[in-house]
């Protein structure tokens, strides 16, 4: 089980930001992107705690019709 692990946190000269999750990671059974196939994304939510100093990302569910669900 992989729960934790060290990633990195790119800030491209564009101006964006990219986080690159370890792939053994992404493979664990708990982890909960699973269902994104290659060359596919996922629309999440951010939340940052400045109390902890933390990311939080979640997945944001979408239905069918294209709304959120």
């Amino acid at each position: 089980m992989v729960l934790s692990k060290e990633g990195t946190l790119y800030h491209r000269k564009d101006g964006k930001y990219f986080l690159y999750i370890p792939t053994d990671m992404t493979k664990d059974s708990q982890f909960p992107f699973q269902n994104i196939k290659k060359g596919e994304t996922q629309k999440v939510m951010i939340h940052v705690s400045t109390v902890q100093g933390i990311l939080i990302v979640t997945p944001i569910e979408v239905d069918v019709s294209g709304g959120k669900g």
